[in-house]
């Protein structure tokens, strides 16, 4: 790990068995990393227009995948660790499955939710025509190939006209996931 890198630990991502942990560089380049419990490490460089330092979440999904979502403020690209890899997930399109935060209109948060199978990745919107009351719908995120590919699932109601200080309402602007160790921060 680069000197000066903040790291926290995270669950298994590289399938031994053994917690693993995740680090984010401080300085030029941007980079995420995993240290596995092994002592192996790997890592990718990342850019991120937003002023805020990044956050980092690591965590397995009930179809065995192991992600990585990457908070940089406005969006949250996913990433897939595979072969001792860290893989920018493709959406359909080919391009890195990123979640929005609000800023472009595809929703405003993120979250790892278990809907009756385990945990899986859900995108979640809050919507609101007048500010005064919010839908809220949650998306299911399908993973395939281990991670590196991610389609739009079912779309679900989770709240319908409800004021903005429903706890819905304030789940949906948050990047989460359950059952995760909390997530390491940008220095």
């Amino acid at each position: 790990m680069p000197q000066g890198a903040a790291s926290k630990p995270t669950v298994d991502l590289d399938g031994d068995g053994a917690a693993d942990t995740l680090w984010l560089s401080a300085g030029v380049p941007r980079i995420l990393g995993v240290r596995t419990h092994s002592g192996a490490v790997f890592s990718v460089e990342f850019s991120s227009g937003a002023p805020q330092a990044a956050r980092a979440t690591g965590q397995r999904l009930a179809d065995g995948s192991a992600i990585i979502l990457l908070d940089t403020g406005r969006a949250v690209p996913l990433y897939a660790v595979v072969d001792c890899a860290i893989v920018p997930t493709r959406n359909v399109q080919g391009h890195q499955y990123t979640f929005d935060l609000g800023f472009t209109g595809y929703g405003t948060g993120v979250a790892c939710e278990d809907l009756g199978a385990g945990v899986q990745l859900v995108g979640v919107n809050a919507t609101s025509a007048d500010g005064a009351r919010f839908d809220v719908t949650r998306t299911a995120i399908s993973l395939a190939a281990h991670g590196m590919k991610a389609t739009n699932g079912r779309t679900t109601t989770v709240a319908t006209a409800v004021p903005p200080d429903d706890p819905a309402v304030a789940a949906a602007h948050e990047v989460s996931c359950a059952g995760a160790p909390p997530p390491v921060v940008e220095p």
